[in-house]
């Protein structure tokens, strides 16, 4: 899924870091959220951008369904899921 308007340098770049970071940050709201991985959009890299959406896959549809229903928590503010189809770019 996209998490959006996340600000770039508050995620770490080593992924198991990332995914500890959130998953702690919504222990309150989610606590049974498991992240399966992080990532950035390459233009996000690319083109050093303050703000991206990041992409998160997490363990089960239903944590997925919440997510896109209730926000994220990133930052102390509650960030805008959708769906994130694999097959799909992003311009």
């Amino acid at each position: 899924m996209f998490v959006h308007s996340v600000q770039v340098d508050h995620i770490d770049p080593d992924e198991t870091k990332a995914k500890k970071h959130i998953q702690a940050e919504n222990q309150t709201l989610y606590p049974d959220l498991r992240i399966v991985q992080t990532a950035w959009p390459k233009s996000a890299i690319a083109n050093q951008k303050r703000y991206s959406s990041l992409i998160l896959e997490v363990d089960f549809l239903e944590q997925a369904n919440k997510l896109i229903q209730h926000g994220l928590c990133e930052g102390g503010e509650i960030k805008c899921c959708e769906l994130f189809e694999s097959g799909c770019k992003l311009t």
